[in-house]
């Protein structure tokens, strides 16, 4: 069997995927990638720390992750078929059987951003009050606007209550009016302070400063517009 170990790190970003897809896949000499099942998110994270030689699926991501809770330092091991792995410690172990990869929801091409127009760092502190105001005043938009603006507010109601964030490091690649909309549901990243790039494509992307987690995330195009 190959033995192998899941670093605390690693832990936590499989935690933040399985907010995005309950699939996932683990590709040989690969990142670890997820997808939505609407395919408006796409998340990077590292290659995993741990040596196999041949795909395997997870098909319940939480599942599989609770079960690794359930011990304090486990140890794994894939029997050499692939089939599945044994979750061990002590006296005490799980067997859990993998799913093959053809019938997942997994990312199977490499994605490339168009160029942005539109730059800044988004701090950790930030996205925080923006998801704390967007459950308190019930506003699932997420607005960046001209002049380093972003707001969460409703954009279907023009009353509807709004907290704004004004940014000091916006780079915009054009002198014009911009707004870019996309869902607060939709920012499922991990904490961290990310570098941030929106294309007039409605594609923006986050890069976490420390984790060097990377989401890709899509704008609603009926909302958003640039230089219009």
């Amino acid at each position: 069997m190959n033995c192998m170990k899941f670093s605390p790190e690693m832990i936590e970003v499989l935690k933040n995927f399985a907010n995005i897809n309950s699939n996932i896949v683990f590709e040989v000499d690969s990142a670890v990638t997820t997808i939505s099942e609407a395919k408006n998110i796409l998340a990077i994270g590292p290659k995993p720390d741990f040596n196999f030689t041949q795909d395997f699926g997870i098909y319940d991501l939480q599942e599989f992750l609770s079960a690794i809770s359930m011990f304090s330092e486990p140890t794994f091991e894939i029997d050499d078929d692939y089939n599945y792995m044994l979750i061990k410690e002590g006296k005490q172990s799980i067997k859990y059987f993998f799913s093959s990869p053809e019938f997942l929801t997994h990312p199977t091409k490499d994605i490339k951003m168009p160029s942005s127009e539109v730059k800044f760092t988004l701090g950790e502190r930030d996205i925080s009050k923006l998801k704390q105001a967007a459950s308190t005043l019930s506003a699932d938009d997420l607005v960046f606007e001209t002049g380093g603006i972003v707001y969460v507010t409703d954009t279907k109601d023009k009353t509807s209550n709004s907290f704004k964030i004004e940014l000091p490091n916006f780079q915009v690649k054009d002198d014009v009016s911009f707004k870019f909309v996309m869902s607060v549901s939709d920012l499922k990243i991990l904490p961290d302070d990310y570098e941030v790039e929106i294309s007039s494509k409605f594609i923006s992307r986050f890069v976490g400063k420390t984790n060097n987690v990377e989401y890709f995330i899509g704008l609603d195009n009926k909302a958003s517009n640039y230089g219009d």
